[in-house]
């Protein structure tokens, strides 16, 4: 198999495993967990849709209330900015609650794969979050006798 049909199919299952699945594969294996996201961990996936499925709707919600409210005092680009956050977040909510059965199943296919980052294996570290060698290497220091105007 050619290396661009390989790419092609590896974009073809991602795309058909759900959001979830996607970014728990991409975070770091040892990044901060907060509320299920932030590092890579078995069924990640299927924990990050559950809690936007979850906390989406309710929270778009408040947010949509809170803009409302805003308006009636005055305060109308405050208010209208909380009002398109509410609504992003509760649509993000209810994509989410059709997401969740997607990354189960992406979750199940790739179990080998979250639980090899999890132990940082070095063949299952070569993408993501983890690769990104700009972040973790530290800068040179930059020299203060050079100076480019003339």
């Amino acid at each position: 198999m050619r290396s661009s049909q390989f790419n092609f199919l590896a974009l073809v299952l991602l795309g058909l495993t759900g959001c979830g699945t996607f970014h728990n594969l991409k975070d770091s294996p040892n990044g901060p967990l907060f509320l299920g996201t932030g590092c890579c961990y078995p069924f990640g996936g299927v924990t990050r849709s559950g809690v936007l499925a979850v906390m989406g709707p309710p929270c778009g919600l408040s947010g949509i209330m809170d803009g409302n409210i805003a308006i009636t005092k005055g305060e109308f680009d405050s208010g209208f900015q909380q009002i398109g956050h509410g609504i992003f977040l509760t649509s993000a909510g209810l994509v989410a609650i059709a997401d969740v059965p997607l990354s189960l199943a992406g979750d199940i296919l790739t179990y080998p794969i979250a639980y090899a980052r999890t132990k940082e294996y070095p063949w299952a570290t070569w993408w993501g979050e983890k690769s990104i060698t700009i972040l973790s290497t530290p800068m040179p220091p930059v020299s203060e006798g050079h100076n480019d105007a003339n």
